[in-house]
């Protein structure tokens, strides 16, 4: 078994790679739970339903031109659906580093929001447009 220390994540969103900005990647796939319990049963019935997926990530903030405050700041604004894609390394795509894409909206942005002398990051959640993919090749 391969054990991995996530250091080198892999986040391009709208086409721009935003490794270098980010300490935090969350990815999430979720099934719905429906209750398929009969009257007489003595046990619940489950069965899967839709699929979802959202996420987060935690950004070191910045205010540059160009960079990412203005960047997502936009994206946020517009409220359209971007591509991304996430892997665990930034080495090629493989068996041992596959990658996932899809669309996301970008559902908060909150720029500024944290204590005297801390890191200034921002975390963004988002939400995914349809179907997440994973590929190995």
């Amino acid at each position: 078994m391969a054990i991995l220390a996530l250091k080198d994540a892999y986040i391009s969103i709208n086409s721009t790679v935003w490794s270098a900005s980010a300490n935090h990647l969350e990815v999430n796939a979720q099934i719905d739970d429906l209750d398929k319990t009969v009257f007489g049963a003595t046990w619940k019935g489950h069965m899967g339903g839709l699929l979802d997926g959202s996420g987060s990530i935690t950004f070191l903030q910045d205010f540059i031109t160009a960079g990412l405050d203005s960047a997502f700041w936009t994206l946020f604004i517009a409220g359209a659906n971007v591509p991304f894609e996430f892997r665990p390394t930034s080495a090629a795509v493989g068996i041992s580093n596959p990658k996932w894409t899809g669309s996301m909206l970008l559902k908060n942005w909150n720029p500024i929001g944290n204590s005297v002398g801390e890191l200034a990051v921002v975390k963004m959640d988002f939400a995914v447009d349809g179907a997440i993919t994973r590929q190995t090749s």
